[in-house]
């Protein structure tokens, strides 16, 4: 275990350097930074926006390509472009914002008309982030935004931060963001900005999402499979082009379900831990693939562990001899495995992936219970009794206790957590009368095998946006009938 942990400790130190590198990607946002800097804003009020502004500077994301722009002055004055827009720029930001100066007026039609020109040709999701702690001094700015946000050589969505205004203020920034699509956020002191501001950045656009992990993640058993994904590998299913990435899998239903962009769909059947670093059936590695096309992605979802502890062979050997000591001792050895060989892997392999993104959310999910219990599944499923039965369900909750218990102690600091799905199919497991899950053995293809259908998919990917929906309030999501 110590020399696992040590080479998955070398492989992170690559993939965060890979990280680093991959920041200069082709940006997919487009961000406006506008600030007021009227007289108003002098004095302690600007000393907190530098502070909160200068602290939310890092939640911009790696793929932004975020500017700078103050205002403030007579009429006719769109204020001053700081930093251009790049993705590389932070740095640049956050000298400018400890730079900044308060005196004159609030010009804001003027820095919403100068602001659009500040966007790069190109980007199509163009988000102008407004703080400003007064009315206008030139004329209402809502027409105006209006106006612009319904050109489409000028569109972007506002999201408007009022910065201690009073009333009238907030009517005004509340308008500029419902007139373009966007949102207006209140803030009184210097946490409240900075939460205000980073709420606007998460909400400006689609978060990102990454989908790693094993056959329970990728959709096996649910064919038609993505191009490239759906050679048959045979049993073992280890060739090269196997992975099975179905277009109903669980990952993209609750991408859809939240609004979230499935920026990389990499789960893989037949994937253990060791698949996160390494070269696996012709594929980078999934940590290395999700640095590639999303070196910061705001959530992560991954299945894993049960590659790890043989759970493909427990149930080829209980299929087998469900009666006897065949089927008690693939068990034995997988409940083994979880208690005792996979803590550390999967400890590592979380790490792994906190080093690689910073600051995703890493949602672990568990595996589904499912093998049914009673008199009816013992009908349905002859060939293994009941004995045996209690024992499948039992390794079931041992992994997902062993997952959850991994995750609890991981640092605080790594954001990651776990959503059980032990009971998502609950009432529909094999051998039931209305099973979510594929027969043993799946005739055209054994792999299949034991796998969640479409609705065993539905209703993991219930369970999963669900628990987003409720842990994850900077993301935007609207949870529909499956």
């Amino acid at each position: 275990m110590v020399a696992v942990v040590a080479v998955l400790a070398t492989t992170m130190t690559s993939l965060v350097t890979a990280a680093s590198a991959a920041s200069a990607a082709t940006p997919t946002r487009a961000v406006a930074l506008v600030v007021d800097v009227s007289g108003s804003m002098a004095g302690a009020p600007l000393g907190q926006a530098q502070a909160a502004l200068t602290s939310s500077v890092d939640g911009l994301r790696s793929t932004d390509s975020a500017s700078l722009r103050s205002f403030a002055g007579d009429c006719g004055d769109g204020g001053q472009l700081l930093v251009p827009s790049g993705t590389d720029n932070r740095d640049a930001m956050r000298a400018a914002i400890d730079g900044l100066v308060a005196n004159g007026g609030t010009p804001t039609p003027d820095a919403l008309r100068a602001a659009v020109t500040d966007f790069p040709a190109g980007i199509a999701n163009r988000v102008v982030i407004l703080v400003s702690d007064g009315e206008s001094t030139c004329g209402d700015p809502c027409p105006v935004a209006q106006q612009l946000a319904a050109s489409a050589n000028t569109a972007f969505t506002a999201y408007t931060v009022g910065f201690r205004a009073d009333g009238s203020a907030e009517d005004e920034l509340s308008c500029i963001a419902h007139a373009t699509g966007g949102q207006y956020y209140s803030a009184s002191d210097t946490a409240g900005l900075q939460k205000a501001i980073n709420s606007a950045i998460q909400a400006a656009g689609p978060a990102t999402y990454v989908a790693l992990g094993d056959s329970y993640s990728s959709g096996e058993g649910n064919a038609p499979f993505d191009s490239g994904t759906d050679k048959n590998g045979g049993l073992g299913n280890n060739a090269p082009g196997s992975c099975h990435r179905s277009q109903v899998a669980w990952p993209r239903a609750v991408a859809a379900a939240t609004g979230l962009g499935l920026e990389a769909f990499l789960a893989c059947s037949g994937a253990t831990t060791d698949a996160l670093t390494r070269s696996f059936k012709g594929e980078a590695g999934q940590i290395t693939a999700m640095v590639a096309k999303d070196p910061s992605p705001d959530l992560i979802t991954i299945t894993m562990g049960g590659n790890d502890i043989g759970f493909a062979g427990v149930v080829a050997a209980c299929r087998l001899n469900g009666h006897g000591a065949g089927c008690s001792t693939a068990i034995g050895l997988a409940s083994l495995a979880a208690a005792f060989y996979l803590p550390a892997k999967l400890k590592a392999a979380y790490a792994a992936l906190h080093a690689a993104a910073p600051n995703a959310q890493i949602l672990v999910v568990g595996y589904p219970n499912i093998m049914g219990n009673g008199v009816t599944s013992g009908i349905r499923c002859p060939w293994i009794d009941g004995t045996h039965r209690v024992a499948l369900r039992t390794l079931a909750s041992g992994l997902d206790s062993q997952i959850r218990s991994v995750v609890q102690s991981m640092p605080a600091d790594d954001h990651v957590q776990y959503v059980s799905t032990l009971n998502a199919l609950s009432g529909h497991e094999l051998c039931t009368g209305d099973s979510w899950v594929n027969s043993i053995p799946y005739v055209s293809d054994p792999n299949r095998s034991a796998h969640p259908t479409k609705n065993g998919q539905n209703a993991m990917a219930t369970t999963v946006a669900s628990y987003i929906k409720a842990h994850y309030a900077g993301l935007t999501i609207s949870i529909p009938n499956f």
